[in-house]
Formats: structure tokens, C-alpha cells, sequence
């Protein structure tokens, strides 16, 4: 089984902030999650040693320390999924068959911990 983990600082951005709406309706990145993105892109890149194979089924555990209860911590989960397979240490986000998200006391500290792992001896079913 492939697997990593990676401890980042922060929180990614809420999904209700990752995009807006210009004019004619047009969509565009937010500055927010833009900035967000090219730091920790490099980031995971340089923190994370093997990537996990294309194509293979697996699991993202997001831990969210010291995250209050005012945030919607499901509305995390696409942000680290995007850094994630930019950074190339995950393949396509649909092969992510289980995401896992918790909220934890932080006890001063305020960070993003995900771990991933291959779940190559699950059929998705």
C-alpha cells in the first residue's frame, strides 16, 4: 500500500470561497484560494517523498487541528483535493473513493494534517 502524510500550516480555504462571479457571469479563482494554492503546492511537493500511483483508488484523511466550530469543516475538503493533484502526489481526484475529515483540539496550533493511502485491494463498491 502506498501512502504519506504531510503536516501543513493552516486551513485550506472553505469551498464557498474558492471561486467568484465576475461579469456576464463568468467564474473566476478567488485571490484568497489563488495565493493559498501557490503556497502550498510547493509545499506538499517538497514535504512529500512518493506519490501515490495513477489510477489506484484511495483515501485522503484530513485532520483539521484547532479549527473552530463556526467553520463547516466538509467545506475543506475540495481545496486540500485540488493542492493535492496539482502538486501530483495524488492522481485525479476521482480516484479518491474515501475522504475522511475530523476537527481536533489544536492546543495552541493551527494546522492541516492529511494522510493518504491506496486502497488498492478495494473494489469502490
Amino acid at each position: 500500500m502506498a501512502h504519506f502524510k504531510v503536516v501543513l500550516p493552516g486551513f485550506p480555504p472553505t469551498t464557498n470561497n474558492l471561486y467568484r462571479s465576475g461579469k456576464r457571469g463568468l467564474r473566476y479563482m478567488s485571490t484568497e484560494y489563488r495565493k493559498w494554492k501557490a503556497g502550498m503546492v510547493p509545499y506538499i511537493q517538497e514535504s512529500v517523498e512518493t506519490s501515490l500511483p495513477d489510477k489506484t483508488p484511495f483515501c485522503l484523511e484530513i485532520a483539521l487541528y484547532g479549527i473552530d466550530r463556526r467553520s463547516d469543516i466538509s467545506n475543506r475538503v475540495k481545496a486540500m483535493e485540488d493542492a493535492m493533484v496539482e502538486s501530483g502526489v495524488v492522481p485525479d481526484d476521482r480516484w479518491c473513493d474515501r475522504c475522511v475529515v475530523a476537527r481536533l483540539k489544536g492546543d495552541g496550533r493551527k494546522e492541516t494534517v492529511v494522510y493518504a493511502y491506496t486502497l488498492e485491494d478495494d473494489d469502490g463498491s
